[in-house]
């Protein structure tokens, strides 16, 4: 049998024989990778659930197996001579969409469906949805716990599929090896967000408190001493990556001989927008906490989307994979003078 997909996206030809077996062996690779990161994730899952195991730990430690795992059986070299078809489905494009966002984006949807559904039927779980007291509540207050919650939606969301767009776009511009690159690189970011998230989130147990008895005076005062406390931990980190990039590819696995001075060049870049990072966390959970949520909203939008995609795709043609990393620096620094200008 033949499928055809006309409007000059592709065609795809489906017979059995020796021609076309490598379309078959990529179809099944899709399969088999798919079964590999599902027990994958039930490894995590038995980890955390199961075992109690921190969830932040539980992931990084497989992370290093995984790409231990990854090292042994490629031998630390990086793989080519992928068929035709394979490329041909990955640069598959709905107009401007990359049918690799697409998959991730359905797939995104289906497993939030499934967590969701088995959320609900657990037994021990503790939120419950209590349809004769809500009748009861207030609707200014359901009203305001929605609005409270846009911006974290806005968060996760602007982030998956900032990412999705970055991959595909570096895919189709720059080649395989280049994600690699950023995808390690911008993981490495997590050190940061994990110190910041720390100190931000006092931002919203105590300066919440301070705004509901309108003590202006302390919350002005808390909120500095957090800008400094973020500034100078972001100002170390970058230091540390400035100085040491090396050691951030040995931490995150990073083993492309070929491209070490170039990921070593992205960590330097990449390092430079800590302090900005720092400054737009801040003000984020600032506004939410004085119940801005249309700016903590517009910010994380610019910040992880709005800015960044754009830069990034404008200067990948220029400079390359160093042109994403420094994109994120100008949507930081943007997103700052934008915002902050607003309020003003």
């Amino acid at each position: 049998t033949r499928f055809s997909e006309y409007h000059g996206l592709t065609n795809i030809i489906w017979v059995w024989d020796g021609e076309s077996a490598a379309t078959g062996l990529v179809l099944l690779s899709f399969l088999i990778a798919l079964l590999v990161g599902a027990l994958g994730g039930f490894l995590n899952g038995v980890l955390v659930s199961g075992l109690g195991i921190p969830a932040m730990l539980a992931t990084l430690g497989t992370q290093s197996l995984f790409w231990g795992f990854g090292v042994v059986l490629t031998k630390g070299s990086t793989l080519s001579g992928f068929p035709l078809e394979l490329g041909n489905m990955i640069n598959l494009k709905f107009g401007l969409i990359p049918i690799t966002v697409i998959i991730f984006l359905v797939g995104a949807v289906i497993s939030g469906i499934v967590v969701f559904i088995m959320y609900l039927r657990a037994k021990n779980r503790m939120l419950r949805f209590d349809m004769k007291a809500m009748r009861g509540t207030d609707k200014t207050v359901l009203g305001e716990s929605v609005k409270n919650g846009i911006p974290r939606v806005a968060m996760t969301l602007m982030n998956a599929v900032s990412t999705a767009l970055l991959n595909g776009g570096i895919v189709n511009t720059l080649g395989q090896d280049k994600v690699a690159v950023y995808s390690i690189v911008n993981s490495s970011g997590l050190i940061i967000r994990l110190c910041l998230d720390g100190i931000v989130n006092i931002i919203s147990i105590i300066a919440g408190v301070l705004y509901g008895e309108k003590d202006y005076f302390g919350m002005r005062h808390l909120v500095k001493r957090i800008v400094m406390i973020c500034v100078s931990v972001s100002l170390v980190i970058t230091a540390l990556y400035l100085l040491f990039p090396q050691a951030v590819s040995g931490v995150f696995g990073f083993n492309i001989t070929e491209l070490e001075q170039t990921f070593e060049l992205c960590v330097r870049i990449f390092s430079i927008s800590f302090v900005f990072t720092a400054l737009n966390s801040v003000f984020q959970n600032y506004y939410r906490t004085i119940q801005r949520t249309t700016l903590a909203t517009v910010d994380t939008v610019l910040e992880l989307f709005a800015l960044k995609v754009p830069l990034a795709y404008l200067f990948m043609n220029i400079w390359g994979v160093q042109g994403v990393f420094i994109a994120i620096i100008c949507s930081e620094i943007l997103t700052l003078l934008i915002i902050n200008g607003a309020r003003i």
